[in-house]
């Protein structure tokens, strides 16, 4: 287990967008939607446009934007149920400020991720011979684990490595159509 409240993983949030978007693809494929219009739906620029619009915006503007943007043929009823759902779950449960970007993208923040906290958890966890250590094991491996991570970032700053290779970073932008949109 790692606390890493660095601003990489603060920016990280853009990442948890993605499993909302399987939490959505269930309901959809659990409302019989059709696989193309839920596809459709969940490709770039379209749902994923709801975390970096202002929260403000969600429940009126972006969702009519989104769906404008959305086939909803011979499926009105079950997007109307989606729509109610997402906005129960990802706007009152789960506030939109907890996934909407818009407030870091306006303040200027660098939204690019540079963490992969999937990964090295994996990674992480390979380091132990058994599913559960006890308390001595676990903090012997971490504190071996913590000396390598500072090793590492003492030899970036230091020009002795490179930093390590990242994902292509993704920049949030807001669909040209979107300000004209009422």
């Amino acid at each position: 287990m790692t606390c890493d409240f660095e601003k990489g993983l603060m920016n990280a949030v853009t990442e948890q967008f993605p499993l909302i978007k399987i939490v959505l693809r269930r309901k959809m494929i659990e409302l019989r939607i059709p696989q193309d219009q839920i596809a459709a739906a969940l490709s770039p620029g379209m749902v994923d446009v709801l975390t970096i619009i202002p929260v403000a915006e969600i429940a009126g503007k972006g969702i009519r934007f989104v769906r404008s943007r959305t086939t909803q043929t011979g499926s009105k009823a079950k997007w109307d149920a989606i729509w109610r759902y997402f906005l129960s779950t990802w706007t009152q449960t789960y506030s939109a400020d907890l996934w909407d970007v818009n407030s870091m993208i306006e303040a200027g923040i660098d939204m690019h991720n540079r963490t992969n906290k999937t990964s090295y958890n994996r990674s992480f966890s390979n380091k132990f011979t058994v599913k559960h250590p006890g308390l001595v094991a676990f903090v012997e491996i971490t504190k071996k684990e913590s000396r390598r991570f500072v090793r590492l970032i003492d030899d970036v700053k230091n020009h002795r490595r490179e930093p390590p290779p990242h994902a292509a970073c993704v920049e949030p932008v807001i669909p040209s159509d979107y300000d004209e949109f009422e």
